[in-house]
């Protein structure tokens, strides 16, 4: 009988105690309830001050700021942070602020919010600001307002000092020195062409090299402008900097990139402005000049007094003159069919690149050409323009002779080992004589191994 009564005594206790069981589960669950919502002492947090270490890279300087609590955080929770600069705008414009200027939108991060540890009785957030941005205002104090907004679990703000301020004096966290400055390498002077200084020479025209120089450490690549300038240079006419008779070089006869794109880790870009010969010989009778500034730069500061460049060129002392054809033309060795024929040896200087000259090559017999002047005539450079095709029978090694009676000759220019990698290919070679002569001569002394010589155009030209 026992070991029947003993279950349903069980039983009829469980159900008994289930009632109980559910309402003090229930209590404790409307307890916990109360107690979420309930407000624990709630903190007030209040701005801080600026941490005076600052941390500095090849990109930002990182400011941490402190936030204050009234007293430490019983929970976890986190305050909002937006920018509020109206205080420090007025501020500014009351003079009260002196040499100092707001922090430009865009040029910073900030975090949306700071994280409040629990127990904490301070927290810090940091705030990086893009170095360009400093260092394009250098020598001033940078500001930003900071406001902090919304803090979570109940937790309130001090109004009355509610805003935390970033004030940062740039010439104190930067060095001059390493400022990354851009300029243009030959700006500060007037970069005069003539003569052969300050540009090179090429078939079309010239080419004046203006590289742009990037001072600092260099780092991301980046892009900057290059614009015409046309004020400047009406400018320097008007106070006698440069010659009275000087006209401005128009934006379309010379060529240069407008936007200029900087590779990453170059302190030195190359960069040339090209003219044509036509533009230099449009003006032979006075001076010309342009100035291009550096603009827009993507990345880093313009150099206050070098992002600017003004070149002054002189076209007659610039301009060359094709002189080939003033002079009489001769040949040691014709094509078999004449001097006339479609492959003679008249088509070496007729200024056609699509006709050439063509004869038998002769290691005996090696091969020359001249040209005669009426009077001595002055020379500094020449060309040759590869033929159509079969580039062994191009031109390997010569010399450039000259004379004034045919009979004793100086040499000029010496070549060896030439090639022509291209067809129809010029290519211009230079030299220095201070002396005119009456007959210019070039001696072939060896092509590239055919039984033949060929080539399409010999110019001789004189130089200023």
């Amino acid at each position: 009988m026992e070991l029947q009564l003993i279950p349903k005594l069980c039983i009829r206790i469980a159900i008994c105690c289930l009632p109980i069981l559910l309402f003090l589960g229930s209590c404790k669950e409307n307890d916990l309830e109360q107690f979420n919502s309930e407000q624990v002492d709630p903190r007030t947090i209040s701005a801080g001050d600026m941490d005076t270490t600052v941390v500095k890279d090849d990109e930002n300087v990182t400011v941490k700021l402190r936030v204050k609590l009234s007293q430490a955080a019983a929970k976890a929770f986190e305050v909002g942070l937006t920018v509020d600069n109206q205080q420090l705008e007025e501020a500014i414009e009351q003079g009260q602020l002196a040499n100092t200027t707001v922090i430009q939108a865009g040029t910073y991060q900030l975090p949306n919010v700071v994280q409040i540890p629990f127990g904490a009785k301070e927290a810090t957030f940091e705030v990086p600001i893009n170095i360009t941005a400093l260092e394009r205002v250098y020598g001033k104090q940078v500001a930003l307002g900071i406001k902090l907004t919304n803090p979570s679990k109940g937790n309130v703000t001090d109004l009355a000092n509610d805003i935390t301020t970033l004030l940062l004096e740039t010439d104190k966290v930067l060095n001059l020195e390493d400022i990354h400055y851009l300029s243009f390498q030959k700006a500060g002077e007037l970069l005069e062409i003539a003569n052969k200084q300050n540009y090179t020479v090429n078939s079309g025209g010239i080419s004046i090299p203006v590289d742009i120089l990037l001072a600092g450490k260099a780092s991301r690549a980046f892009e900057v402008s290059v614009v015409s300038n046309a004020d400047t240079i009406n400018k320097l006419i008007a106070n006698g900097t440069l010659p009275q008779n000087t006209q401005l070089l128009s934006r379309q006869d010379y060529s240069v990139d407008s936007i200029q794109r900087i590779p990453a880790n170059t302190n030195q870009f190359p960069l040339s402005v090209g003219i044509l010969w036509e533009k230099i010989t449009n003006h032979l009778d006075h001076p010309v000049a342009f100035a291009l500034d550096l603009q827009y730069p993507s990345r880093h500061v313009l150099s206050p007094d070098k992002a600017t460049l003004v070149l002054l060129i002189y076209p007659d002392r610039v301009a060359e003159v094709d002189i080939t054809k003033q002079g009489e033309f001769s040949v040691s060795r014709d094509n078999g069919d004449g001097p006339d024929a479609g492959e003679g040896s008249k088509k070496l200087v007729d200024g056609n690149y699509n006709s050439k000259f063509l004869t038998n090559w002769d290691v005996n017999n090696l091969l020359w050409f001249q040209v005669l002047y009426p009077e001595p005539i002055l020379a500094g450079a020449y060309t040759f323009t590869s033929g159509n095709d079969a580039s062994e029978r191009d031109p390997k090694d010569w010399n450039l002779q000259g004379s004034l009676d045919g009979e004793e000759w100086t040499i000029l220019d010496t070549r060896t080992g030439e090639t022509f990698p291209e067809r129809f290919q010029t290519k211009r070679y230079e030299f220095t004589s201070t002396i005119p002569y009456r007959y210019y001569r070039v001696n072939v002394t060896a092509n590239h191994g055919a039984g033949a010589f060929q080539m399409i155009e010999w110019r001789l030209i004189r130089t200023p």
